[in-house]
């Protein structure tokens, strides 16, 4: 007997336009990440959305640009920084280790935050095992695909300057006590809480968030060589008194194909500078601190009231006001493709064959410098006798990577065959230090004069830190796609996988899916129905891998753990830093799905239907184990179950088609239901509480009855979203 979590999801959008759309081109190109296809030949459950539909929303941020278009994708927001950065999952919860899924930016896996969104052409979702497997490892959580706009081909130059001013402001939502309240409930029993004021911190903390965003670009060229340089500044202050932020980024990209079509080149560089101060633990402390204890207090030191020591609570507008804590971030991404069309060379009289090679390297980095200061009069500072606290640390990391990629097509009368086989090596190098220091002579440098501090100088204390750690990832792909006159259709992938992150026995993985499709509407006995369009069928099977836990997970590693005084000399003292486990090996999603895509009446009314069905197994995570014979209490290991299972449609209705005027309306729905099938076995615990209530939310309501009970699955959060334990078997 076991016991199960469920996740039970519902969300539904709708959506109206009056800008023209091209829905009679039902064979419109689809992105699969290394290969395209058409709508028609399509077998897997893939979403895409174009730039005119992008630029609709009111936003900034690509991640909210896509809010309620798609269905399956659920978008959790968040513009308390200025940055309006979001979460995304695809299907719900994939892993214990997160939900993201793996961005590809123009065939490069980098985040998306910094990506303008004015620059990007079109935006696909491969939401299915069949479609994702071929990213293996990293297409566990689902593949978001994004297009970036390319120079113009008519021997013009272009130039565009775009502007936008977004204005956020919080909703206060939780009925919070308000000070008269708080006297008559709680000051009853303990007449000493109440403090004497009448403080509305919510209000405290909170500001109109303002947003402004400037774009300039040029582009131009002709078939054989274009090219588009942007450059963009963004203004971001956040709906909290010290979340804003401002980015200066650029983005230079050429394309030049020789003049006999042999090979073509293309280019990518995109540098980013980033300057932020960080957010604090806002809204819990506005939310929890007494309504009747001052903010203010003329008497103090910086004229804020210090919350005696063991209060519950602090004073978060003296944080916000007083702390400085700010990142400066700089990116630099560049990628340069070079391709070659084989065809010449072999068969270069034949019009229904593609033979096209390419190789690609890129590097994307990132360097964070992070810096961190109290003053001498901050309350807590004051409570514990320090003058001032500062620290600064510094983070880097580089991802290089190299991918070769050949795509072969060919037609032999009513049959189309197009394979495509491949070779991907990733590197990846982290590595940082950190310093800190207390007691300092004056609060006029802040953390610019760390070595003037006390605290580091007294006996046995470093105050300092620094890392270094990597990961490489190497893989073999392959996809074949068969179909006879576009009406049977049929994809078979492989990838197989090489992570350094598993045990010396398990770093290899084989990532197959398969897909079929039937399009029903050509066959005789459907011409009658006039009315249909088109009408398909489609079912797909495919395995996903998860390897996003860190490094060295499987690897006996040594930490320090103190000082150690010998014939009056002190040693560190070195040992194992947790329980190794050499099995450690892949967590991997078994994927089905069965689609229905239409378009009927003269193509005004087209959409698609999915049911889905993943089961995720061997999942990775920090599980309990006895001691002795165990050094530490919990080991990273493979144990659990997920499964999650859904609907999804979206139908679009073209209601108004004139010459000058079309007015369409979009109808998008998902369900999703999340069950954590088992949490330990007879060697592993898991830390879940199973006889205890999680979480319990009705539809639609804004508030929970009950709280986490456990730290674990706090990451698991939706919106308008049901959680509830039960007894259940595996």
């Amino acid at each position: 007997m076991n016991k199960s979590l469920y996740i039970v999801a519902f969300s539904l959008a709708f959506a109206t336009t009056g800008i023209a759309q091209n829905n009679e081109g039902q064979d419109k190109t689809v992105d699969l990440g290394t290969q395209t296809t058409t709508e028609l030949r399509k077998t897997q459950a893939v979403s895409t959305i174009y730039s005119d539909e992008l630029d609709k929303n009111a936003t900034t941020s690509p991640y909210n640009a896509i809010y309620g278009l798609l269905p399956g994708l659920t978008v959790m927001q968040n513009t308390s920084w200025g940055t309006d950065k979001s979460r995304l999952n695809v299907r719900g919860r994939g892993s214990l280790n997160g939900d993201t899924p793996l961005f590809v930016v123009d065939g490069f896996a980098r985040p998306i935050e910094y990506i303008n969104l004015s620059e990007i052409e079109s935006i696909s979702v491969l939401k299915d095992g069949a479609a994702s497997a071929i990213y293996g490892t990293r297409g566990s959580n689902g593949v978001i695909l994004i297009n970036l706009k390319k120079g113009t081909k008519d021997g013009q130059v272009h130039t565009t300057y775009s502007t936008s001013v977004t204005f956020n402001k919080a909703k206060k939502e939780l009925d919070i006590m308000n000070a008269e309240e708080y006297r008559a409930y709680r000051t009853v029993s303990n007449p000493l809480s109440d403090m004497g004021a009448d403080s509305d911190w919510f209000d405290a903390v909170t500001q109109l968030g303002v947003t402004h965003m400037h774009t300039l670009t040029f582009s131009g060229g002709n078939a054989r060589t274009n090219y588009r340089v942007t450059a963009d500044y963004r203004n971001a202050r956040g709906i909290d008194l010290r979340s804003d932020r401002r980015e200066y980024g650029a983005r230079a990209n050429i394309n030049h194909t020789t003049k006999d079509g042999l090979f073509t080149f293309s280019a990518n560089i995109t540098p980013r500078v980033i300057d932020r101060n960080k957010s604090a633990n806002v809204y819990s402390n506005a939310i929890k601190n007494n309504p009747t204890m001052p903010i203010y207090d003329s008497e103090s030191a910086n004229g804020y009231y210090r919350f005696p020591s063991g209060t519950e609570g602090s004073n978060i507008v003296e944080q916000l006001n007083e702390e400085e804590n700010g990142t400066e971030i700089k990116l630099l991404e560049w990628n340069a493709t070079a391709a070659v069309n084989l065809l010449p060379l072999f068969n270069p009289k034949n019009p229904d064959m593609v033979l096209k090679s390419q190789v690609t390297i890129s590097q994307y980095q990132v360097d964070k410098f992070n810096g961190w200061f109290t003053p001498s009069t901050y309350g807590s500072n004051v409570n514990d006798g320090v003058t001032g606290k500062a620290s600064r640390d510094f983070d880097k990391s580089t991802t290089n990577n190299l991918e070769w990629v050949t795509n072969f097509s060919t037609r032999i009368k009513n049959h189309q065959i197009r394979a495509m086989v491949g070779y991907s090596y990733n590197y990846g190098v982290n590595s940082g230090m950190s310093a800190e220091n207390w007691n300092f002579s004056s609060d006029g440098l802040t953390y610019n004069n760390l070595g003037s501090g006390l605290e580091a100088a007294k006996d046995g204390k470093t105050m300092m830190g620094s890392y270094k750690n990597d990961h490489k990832l190497i893989s073999f792909f392959g996809r074949v796609n068969y179909d006879w006159k576009e009406r049977y259709l049929f994809t078979f992938s492989l990838r197989h996988e090489g992570s350094s992150r598993f045990g010396e026995n398990h770093k290899w993985g084989n990532f197959p899916a398969v897909s079929v499709g039937w399009r029903i509407s050509d066959e005789k006995f459907m011409k009658g129905l006039s009315w249909i369009d088109d009408l398909k069928v489609r079912y797909d099977y495919g395995v996903t891998g998860n390897q996003e836990i860190g490094n060295y997970n499987s690897l006996a590693t040594y930490r320090a753990f103190g000082w150690y005084q010998y014939n009056g000399n002190r040693f560190h003292v070195w040992g194992p830093s947790k329980n190794t486990n050499s099995e450690l090996r892949w967590e991997k999603g078994h994927n089905q799905n069965v689609g229905l895509d239409f378009s009927l009446f003269s193509h005004k009314v087209t959409g698609s239907f999915n049911y889905f069905h993943r089961k995720q197994s061997d999942l990775l995570g920090d599980y309990s184990v006895p001691v002795p014979p165990n050094l530490f209490s919990t080991i990273y290991t493979n144990v659990g179950t997920l499964r999650n299972t859904g609907f999804e449609l979206d139908v679009t209705v073209n209601a108004v088609r004139t010459k000058d005027f079309t007015y369409s309306f979009t109808l998008v729905g998902a369900t999703n239901n999340n069950k954590f099938v088992s949490f330990s076995n007879d060697i592993y615990k898991g830390p879940y509480k199973p006889d205890k209530r999680i979480r319990r939310q009705s539809f639609g309501s804004g508030s929970c009855n009950e709280e986490p009970e456990n730290e674990w699955l706090n990451g698991i959060s939706y919106q308008h979203h049901c959680y509830h334990a039960e007894n259940g078997n595996q």
